[in-house]
């Protein structure tokens, strides 16, 4: 009898782990209602990622984009334009079943709690790991950021998922178990078809656009291509941001600082280059996903990469063929380079789109 018993009940064991598996492969793919908040400036990198982040997703979701930035001359200000746009939209919050938001989330602080007391599902993708150090040395030491800091790694513990764009992230990431999701390309940047540029006298123009400051390292970097280089290089610097020190005035290198240039107008510049540099500060205590890659990427360059070690990313670079790590190399024969690298640059550019496309069904288990 009691073996009768037990035979049933062990029969029963795989039709209810099938029924449990179906169920919950069901509801994963039964579509949502998603917010998706972007934080800081419209313009900014963040805010166009998640404007894909947005259109893909709603495809197969509901979902509702609103961006919150604060504003105002003095901290004060600025947490309350904070403060106000949480409570503006806790309706939002409401209506949703998930919330996506990125870091710096401390800026999403009461929309988070609120969204958890009441049951919602709180994604947060955190591309940056606080407080930047370099060395050990705090970059920003003001109370109000190193408050902000402490606040944003308490948000951080809000999330039911923490998603981090690379492996170089784990070590340090918050979360016990992150869901890796690299950074993806944008469809409003235009991939321009590979064209191979001439280099007359052997003179090599490489682009570096984005900020100047301690992070960026580009004093460093501008130190070892002066020191590797064996053939005339041109570095265009596109920053608002004054250069901070001298440019090289003897050797192979020379710098042209254009300015601040808008993105329509950087893309077609870009199209004249031979590389696009990401540099990073070879002593930056942090981890990076430079989202600049996408731009060389689609102005059809070759991207060489400078600074600290960032494994998972400069290999993943370097398998497809898009990239280089040069931080460690002493001779660099940038012809030679360019030759070698631009003849497999667009099958590579494929290969490293299918490993960061944003993939609807990629994104569905994450909801």
């Amino acid at each position: 009898m009691h073996e009768g018993v037990y035979r049933e009940r062990s029969e029963l064991k795989p039709f209810i782990w099938e029924y449990l598996v179906r169920s919950l492969s069901d509801a994963s793919n039964t579509p949502k209602r998603v917010l998706i908040i972007a934080l800081g400036p419209s313009n900014g990198t963040s805010a166009h990622l998640f404007s894909e982040l947005t259109r893909v997703l709603s495809e197969n979701h509901t979902c509702k984009s609103i961006a919150i930035s604060a504003t105002g001359a003095s901290f004060l200000r600025r947490g309350i334009s904070m403060l106000s746009a949480n409570f503006r939209h806790l309706g939002s919050v409401v209506r949703s079943q998930v919330v996506m938001v990125h870091v710096f989330a401390a800026s999403t602080v009461f929309l988070l709690i609120f969204a958890r007391l009441i049951g919602k599902k709180v994604i947060i993708f955190q591309w940056d790991i606080y407080p930047t150090t370099i060395a050990g040395r705090p970059y920003m030491t003001s109370w109000p950021r190193r408050a902000a800091h402490r606040l944003e790694h308490l948000v951080l513990r809000l999330a039911n998922v923490i998603v981090l764009p690379s492996e170089d992230f784990r070590s340090m990431a918050f979360a016990r178990n992150p869901v890796v999701f690299p950074l993806w390309p944008q469809s409003a940047l235009v991939q321009e078809p590979v064209q191979p540029q001439p280099m007359p006298d052997g003179e090599c123009h490489i682009a570096f656009a984005g900020q100047i400051n301690e992070l960026r390292g580009l004093r460093e970097c501008i130190t070892h291509l002066q020191s590797s280089v064996q053939r005339r290089v041109v570095l265009h610097v596109f920053s608002a941001d004054e250069l901070g020190f001298a440019p090289p005035t003897e050797g192979n290198l020379r710098i042209i600082h254009h300015g601040h240039v808008p993105r329509q107008e950087l893309q077609a510049m870009l199209r004249h280059m031979h590389f696009g540099l990401i540099s990073l500060n070879p002593k930056l205590d942090q981890p990076g996903f430079p989202s600049k890659t996408f731009d060389y990427m689609a102005a059809g360059l070759p991207v060489l990469y400078f600074g600290r070690p960032l494994p998972s990313f400069t290999q993943a670079m370097e398998r497809c063929g898009v990239g280089l790590d040069i931080t460690t190399m002493t001779e660099i024969n940038m012809y030679q380079l360019y030759q070698q690298m631009i003849s497999g640059l667009e099958p590579g550019r494929d290969a490293w789109t299918a490993h960061t496309r944003l993939d609807e069904k990629r994104l569905t288990p994450l909801l």
